[in-house]
């Protein structure tokens, strides 16, 4: 399973919401890091996740706009159930 963070361009609520519904619909796990941030948990390329998430492609949400990067390394301090979480 890859990491990896979704990262939306200043996303409205609805727009967010509605990535975050469309990922969790294709059953995969991720964590809400902040408002536009998502860390998803994938066996998928990036441009396949960007496409599931609703930020590319023929079925692209019209209200969202962002780029995915794997996660390769991680360091840093924030709340504990995000490292639960990775």
């Amino acid at each position: 399973m890859r990491a990896f963070a979704v990262i939306l361009d200043a996303a409205g609520e609805v727009a967010s919401a509605q990535v975050e519904k469309r990922l969790r619909g294709e059953g995969l796990s991720l964590y809400r890091l902040s408002p536009s941030v998502l860390v998803v948990a994938a066996d998928l390329l990036s441009n396949e996740l960007a496409e599931a998430a609703g930020i590319k492609g023929d079925n692209r949400l019209s209200d969202a706009s962002g780029v995915v990067f794997r996660i390769d390394s991680y360091s840093g301090f924030t709340d504990l159930s995000m490292w639960e979480w990775m």
